[in-house]
């Protein structure tokens, strides 16, 4: 008894510094995976939006998800099949945001049942092997429309598929991995909570028949009607680490699994080199050009209807105005308030259109360019040093900020300015606008981590540990 009691004090211990190990790193990581994870799948799907390839979801305003339950991966009908994956891909979306934005991620938090539906929830794509021949039906249906846009000419398109499919698969294989870790952790937690608060009510002697042992522990769980589940599988192992014929030497390899592990020798060259994630976070934020060019075309269309409709002798001394305050008579004007998201105090500007688009496609263009490795601009910023991408990474961060930010003012300028008759050849921007907003917050997240990582390699070099 008193081996018992000993395998189960390391092994409290040892699962007590583990957990400290993966809720620093592990979830950590797996917080960023699913958030970039999350990123790549909408600019897939937004870029199927975009070339009429997928349809808008008529019923994600009725989507309320409360819980990370994976859409279901059934057959497609004959028809309508376009239509069902468009479903499938906003509910999964709204699941991955529900994940990211609303529960719980903590390692106290997820359980065995938790891991489970990660799990499903991740594989509900195989991204890791993404293919027309796939055995999945939802995989092999959206591999089948993206080969649509790898056959055409656009070349941005393909490029930007391509890029986020290529992200996608490592970030499916790290997380396959890293909820392989989770599992494995979770079972021996659960095994050590069995020990505790079951079998230490029980008088199980030094030898028990395993048939005997389970039904008494199940019996005991049944008296209990406690939170914790009964899972024959795991009850099973606990037997034959506490009263197998090999039970030393599985309580020896028990103890290897929950032991804190030890960063690996290329793990100070990691840290020593932080560019990857400056990179990661401006391809992230590169995600965003698709919605801006969307948004766009989206407000010349818009002002195309507010030009080309008839004006009030008022309307045309306001704009008479505004153009010659501006000095700029033959250029368009519109007068739009923008909010100040520092201090959210509203400010009226005059706002030079076809200057404003110009100049938003022109940053939108090259900023696209990240989404390819093999650009120009891609390369130039591998060769630079951190500082310098860093200063760009803040330049563009900015620039995106204040398109979205203007992008959103003038979807109020433009609703309001026409009359209720012409309302509806108004093109609104909200949902391009909160992509945008999605992309700069995971890409700020991304951001934050290398300014941590960064004072953390300081302080390493401080102390001669660089």
């Amino acid at each position: 008894m008193s081996d018992t009691n000993n395998f189960q004090l390391q092994l409290r211990e040892g699962i007590q510094a583990r957990a400290v190990q993966l809720s620093q790193q592990l979830i950590s990581e797996m917080k960023e995976n699913w958030r970039s994870y999350q990123t790549n799948v909408d600019s897939i799907y937004s870029l199927l939006l975009k070339k009429g390839l997928l349809r808008e979801d008529p019923y994600k305003k009725e989507h309320h998800v409360s819980d990370i339950t994976s859409p279901k991966d059934a057959p497609f009908g004959d028809s309508y099949k376009d239509d069902e994956l468009s479903i499938r891909l906003s509910e999964y979306l709204s699941v991955l945001d529900f994940l990211n934005n609303y529960s719980s991620f903590t390692l106290e938090a997820i359980d065995l049942k938790q891991v489970k539906k990660l799990h499903t929830l991740l594989n509900f794509i195989r991204f890791a092997d993404f293919s027309t021949n796939s055995t999945k039906n939802t995989t092999r249906a959206l591999a089948v429309v993206i080969d649509k846009v790898k056959k055409g000419s656009d070349t941005l398109s393909v490029g930007a598929i391509q890029s986020s499919l290529n992200q996608l698969s490592d970030i499916h294989k790290k997380l396959e991995k890293q909820l392989k870790e989770l599992s494995q952790f979770k079972r021996e937690e659960y095994k050590l909570q069995v020990r505790e608060n079951i079998m230490e009510n029980l008088d199980l002697g030094n030898s028990v028949p395993r048939e005997i042992f389970i039904k008494e522990l199940k019996k005991e769980f049944q008296r209990q009607k406690g939170p914790l589940p009964f899972y024959p599988e795991l009850i099973e192992e606990i037997h034959e680490e506490s009263f197998g014929e090999t039970a030393e030497t599985k309580q020896q390899a028990v103890l290897k699994k929950v032991a804190v592990q030890k960063k690996q020798s290329g793990d100070s060259n990691a840290q020593a080199n932080l560019k990857p994630l400056i990179i990661d976070a401006l391809r992230i934020l590169a995600n965003s050009t698709r919605h801006i060019d969307t948004a766009l075309d989206k407000m010349r269309s818009n002002s195309q209807v507010i030009e080309n409709r008839p004006r009030t002798f008022m309307e045309k001394f306001k704009l008479w105005v505004i153009q010659l305050t501006s000095g700029k008579e033959e250029r368009t004007i519109y007068e739009i308030e923008v909010i100040d998201p520092a201090t959210s105090v509203h400010i009226t500007k005059n706002l030079d259109f076809e200057s404003f688009i110009s100049s938003a496609a022109k940053k939108t263009k090259n900023l696209n360019g990240l989404l390819s490795k093999g650009s120009a601009l891609y390369q130039k910023l591998m060769n630079a040093d951190e500082d310098q991408v860093f200063s760009y990474l803040d330049r563009a961060t900015r620039d995106v900020s204040e398109i979205n930010k203007t992008l959103d003012a003038l979807d109020t300028f433009f609703k309001t300015e026409v009359s209720r008759y012409e309302r509806d050849k108004i093109r609104g921007v909200k949902n391009e606008v909160a992509a945008v907003k999605g992309n700069l917050h995971n890409a700020s997240q991304k951001k934050h981590e290398y300014v941590a990582r960064k004072e953390e390699r300081d302080q390493l070099k401080k102390l001669g540990l660089g």
